[in-house]
């Protein structure tokens, strides 16, 4: 099981480097407010990972309400963009 966990947190990390690559060259900013809300989950998902690692069960409340008020931004940060569009 820690192999698998293992994995998990390496190729977590490598589609975080992903998105910070996008983040940096995006060629508009919808594509950057994307990969931000990407690198959101991304971070959520190394964090459950490690949680489950140290067998820490007390880690998924509080991400509840980080992935909560990710989405949250998500949505003001899209709604800024639609309205610098118009």
């Amino acid at each position: 099981m820690n192999i698998a966990l293992y994995a998990g947190v390496v190729l977590v990390t490598l589609s975080g480097a992903a998105v910070i690559l996008r983040i940096a060259i995006g060629p508009s900013d919808s594509d950057r407010a994307i990969a931000a809300d990407l690198l959101l989950g991304v971070c959520i998902a190394l964090f459950i990972l490690f949680g489950m690692l140290a067998d820490y069960s007390a880690i998924m409340d509080v991400l509840l309400v980080v992935s909560s008020a990710g989405f949250l931004s998500s949505l003001a940060l899209a709604r800024l963009i639609l309205r610098d569009e118009q």
